[in-house]
């Protein structure tokens, strides 16, 4: 019997008898008389194993890595995508950030780590202004309005 989820052996069968496939330990055997015995010999009518416990197939080690290589891919690309806005509006939300990413975040609490790496790079600054984000989730909440250090100003400043 094998378990569908890691494809491991449950239950070898092997000379007339039912073996533990990963102890080697014996379940239960077939006898001369065509009886099925437990162990001590006992008759048997018949024996239950539970399947083994799934491991996680992805370490979780790996998976932190996979995240770390996965969100620095995002990172740069995302970075190219408010390069391009700011060259574009002198100034801008998060909200116009979020409409112009070629993919999304993994996580949306990313969107303050972009915005920290642009500014670093020189593309935006901060302002003190704040506008209601038109973004659903955002529930209107004020969101700060960011500079271009790259436009212009021959663009409109607000998409929304």
């Amino acid at each position: 019997m094998t378990d569908s989820i890691t494809g491991e052996l449950a239950i070898r069968y092997q000379d007339g008898e039912f073996r533990d496939a990963k102890t080697g330990a014996i379940i239960a055997y077939l006898d001369e008389d065509g009886i099925l015995r437990s162990p001590d010999g006992a008759p048997a009518h018949g024996f239950e194993l539970p399947f083994p416990t799934p491991a996680a197939a992805v370490s979780p080690t790996a998976r932190v890595e996979r995240n770390r290589e996965l969100d620095a891919a995002w990172l740069q690309a995302s970075i190219r995508d408010v390069q391009a806005l700011a060259k574009r509006h002198d100034e801008f939300t998060t909200d116009e950030v979020w409409s112009v990413l070629s993919m999304p975040p993994r996580e949306d609490r990313q969107i303050g780590g972009l915005m920290a790496a642009c500014r670093a790079r020189g593309f935006v600054e901060k302002t003190d202004a704040t506008r209601p984000s038109v973004r659903p989730s955002c529930n209107r909440r004020p969101i700060r309005v960011w500079r271009s250090l790259l436009c212009d100003g021959t663009t409109p400043s607000q998409l929304f």
